[in-house]
């Protein structure tokens, strides 16, 4: 019998160590329960070591999903203490085998022939968009949830390195089954994890979701199919960049600022004020700690407005959502003053459609409640009174503004665009206008 090869001994290393180990160091380490091995990637490969050490490995990793913290949109965990690539490809089952029973595998009548073609035979998995934003730790568990897909049948399209927003606008064009989107934002950059989308956009947030996550970290999954999922890639920029600049029409040629602690932010913003009579001045911004972010960003906008004489300035969030929204004088406009106005001109010139607020930014801004629909619960129930056709627009608690296009997108550089044409109704500065 042909002896399988091992994987050669550089493919070992310890954390916090610079040379290489074999793999029978490895495994010998693991058995005697070596300390960097909790925070090692290849801790899953156990080999033939006794099942006494593998539950041992198992009862450590089920100590750490305690630390796991949920979100609106997903899971947040500190990246190889709580959340690693084995535990991504876990996760990604999860999702996976929740697919797979919403929608159960057709049956045959007995009198039915036989199909002998292989597509017939194997159905099509789930579709599912993966994407991961610019932490380093993104892509080793980006791999991970990808691993995991593919294991239980799905098509897996995978955008790579990308924002949340052009992530959401995949989804929606695919019209994909569910999408998973690594990343750790909100939290310092030791954390890592996954924001999770249904159909129709809609976040995964539903409790038996949860309950099935806390399971699976000591329970194996059964796979649905024996056959592997596919993998391609999609180069969703040039679509992306084409629908988002049909919102870049009939602006004023307004002297512009943005600032953007992305690169792809930077980039991107780039490219689309080139086709506007916009003159336009970028600035990178600093990622300093979550407490200083708002003063410094004001900061430096409000230097960048002066020197450039600038008409408005925004500031980008690092997850492509949140914007920062300056006047002519280097003021910063709180989001319940210029929201209602964005709204409120935006319905104008679309009266045949609504908008849709959560009940907490009601309570935050009183003016929201003025001809709209107001919905109840977080962002599932938001999305879901999105998907309505009669539905434009709409703000979540955050107080962030939302467009219903295709599919229900949270994109700051779509807000942007709506503050410039609601701009453009006059020749006041923004100052006087959201008064």
């Amino acid at each position: 019998m042909r002896e399988l090869s091992s994987p050669p001994a550089a493919f070992y290393t310890c954390p916090g160590e610079r040379h290489a180990i074999s793999r029978a160091v490895h495994l010998a380490r693991l058995s005697a329960f070596y300390p960097a091995c909790q925070a090692c990637p290849h801790r899953c490969d156990t080999g033939l070591l006794p099942e006494s050490v593998i539950i041992g490995w198992e009862s450590a990793a089920a100590g750490r999903t305690s630390q796991i913290r949920l979100t609106g949109d997903g899971l947040r965990g500190r990246y190889l203490n709580d959340l690693t690539r084995h535990d991504a490809q876990q996760w990604a089952m999860v999702i996976a085998a929740w697919l797979w029973d919403r929608r159960p595998l057709p049956g045959r009548c007995d009198e039915s022939p036989i199909l002998t073609d292989t597509v017939d035979r194997f159905p099509v998995g789930p579709t599912v968009v993966v994407g991961y934003d610019e932490r380093p730790s993104s892509p080793d568990l980006a791999v991970g949830v990808v691993e995991g897909l593919r294991r239980m049948g799905c098509q897996v399209v995978d955008l790579g390195q990308t924002l949340k927003p052009v992530w959401q606008f995949a989804a929606g064009q695919l019209d994909a089954q569910a999408g998973v989107f690594v990343t750790g934002n909100g939290f310092d950059a030791s954390w890592t994890g996954f924001d999770l989308l249904g159909p129709q956009g809609v976040p995964l947030d539903e409790a038996a979701l949860w309950q099935r996550w806390s399971i699976a970290v000591t329970l194996p999954i059964s796979r649905p199919t024996r056959t592997p999922g596919s993998l391609r890639t999609w180069p969703v920029s040039a679509e992306y960049e084409a629908t988002l600049w049909q919102h870049f029409h009939a602006l004023r040629p307004f002297r512009v600022v943005c600032g953007a602690t992305s690169p792809l932010t930077e980039r991107l913003l780039d490219r689309v004020f080139t086709k506007t009579p916009c003159q336009y001045h970028g600035l990178r911004l600093l990622q300093p700690r979550a407490e200083d972010t708002a003063a410094l960003t004001a900061a430096t906008l409000k230097e960048a407005v002066h020197e450039h004489h600038a008409d408005m300035a925004f500031g980008f969030g690092v997850d492509g959502q949140s914007l920062t929204v300056m006047d002519e004088r280097g003021d910063v406009i709180p989001a319940g003053q210029w929201l209602p106005w964005l709204m409120t001109r935006t319905l104008v010139e679309q009266p045949q459609y609504k908008a849709v607020v959560s009940r907490t930014a009601v309570e935050q801004v009183s003016s929201l409640a003025l001809a709209r629909t107001i919905v109840d619960g977080g962002a599932t129930e938001l999305v879901t009174a999105l998907n309505s056709p009669t539905a434009l627009c709409g703000v979540d608690a955050a107080l962030r503004f939302w467009w219903a296009e295709t599919t229900p997108t949270c994109d700051a550089l779509v807000t942007l665009a709506a503050i410039l044409r609601a701009a453009s109704w006059s020749g006041d500065p923004l100052s006087i206008q959201v008064l």
